[in-house]
């Protein structure tokens, strides 16, 4: 699936800290392919300072992350968390639709399909 570098963090802000063995599992093996690369930080000039957190927004960065079955459970799982209690934000919208109102395509599917 493709993300870019605010989809990214947001859903590593999202993951789990707490819970069952195998939640936290796939929680850190979400974590380990969502982070950002070295290159990936200097090509988009990511920097933290304090709790902001700060890229050059005009640098088109969509990654093709591979995301499990159960990561997917788990990233529904939470928003929908998040919508049932009326905790959604402006930085959820995109990944809403991504992983809860769109239907999984198959293999060789386009968007359009």
């Amino acid at each position: 699936m493709f993300l870019n570098v605010q989809e990214r963090l947001v859903l590593m802000e999202l993951l789990p800290r707490e819970g069952g063995i195998l939640t936290l599992r796939v929680a850190n093996v979400l974590r380990d392919v969502l982070v950002l690369t070295d290159e990936e930080v200097a090509k988009v000039g990511l920097k933290q300072e304090g709790m902001a957190v700060t890229w050059k927004q005009e640098v088109d960065l969509n990654v093709d992350v591979a995301i499990s079955v159960a990561g997917r459970g788990l990233i529904v799982e939470e928003l929908n968390k998040l919508q049932d209690h009326r905790k959604l934000t402006p930085g959820h919208i995109t990944l809403y639709e991504k992983f809860v109102e769109q239907p999984e395509k198959k293999d060789g599917e386009s968007q359009d399909s």
